[in-house]
């Protein structure tokens, strides 16, 4: 059985690996819903086969270096718990960021938000570029379309 040291230490380093953003956290979710029930599996179905063939190869790994017979339940809901304790950072641009900019974002927000924050990522096309970046009930927005209507008040210029 696990102590608490080790669960508070390792949990949320797995969660925060396999889910870096509201998607990721809804498919790791997913993953630890199917590997739930397949406890109750005898044969077809169980919890290795599941293990091996039905959730992604990285959250297997991770879960694997964790897991035995006897503790399979615990390390799940370890796993369910540490995802229940992050935050989000929204995040609105104006298009579909590639794995390496998500990455390059994720590590700019573990570095300077905290380690226990996930990407909540919105496109919308209609802000033309830039961001808006909402956290803890706070909004700040520096998007094109913010700039161009300020010049539009700022300037008196109706249209």
């Amino acid at each position: 059985m696990q102590n608490d040291k080790t669960y508070f230490k390792t949990y949320p380093e797995i969660v925060s690996a396999l889910a870096t953003t509201r998607t990721e956290v809804n498919m790791l979710l997913s993953e630890l819903d199917l590997l739930t029930r397949s406890l109750y599996m005898v044969n077809k179905g169980n919890f290795t086969e599941v293990m091996e063939t039905g959730i992604r190869a990285k959250t297997a790994l991770s879960i694997s270096q964790l897991v035995n017979e006897k503790n399979r339940e615990q390390v799940l809901n370890g796993l369910r718990d540490a995802i229940n304790l992050l935050n989000y950072l929204g995040l609105t641009i104006a298009f579909e960021p590639n794995m390496e900019i998500i990455s390059k974002l994720n590590t700019w927000v573990k570095q300077n938000v905290g380690p226990n924050v996930a990407l909540d990522i919105t496109i919308d096309k209609s802000i033309l570029g830039g961001a808006v970046i909402e956290y803890n009930g706070r909004i700040f927005s520096s998007t094109i379309q913010t700039k161009v209507k300020d010049y539009f008040i700022n300037n008196n210029v109706n249209v």
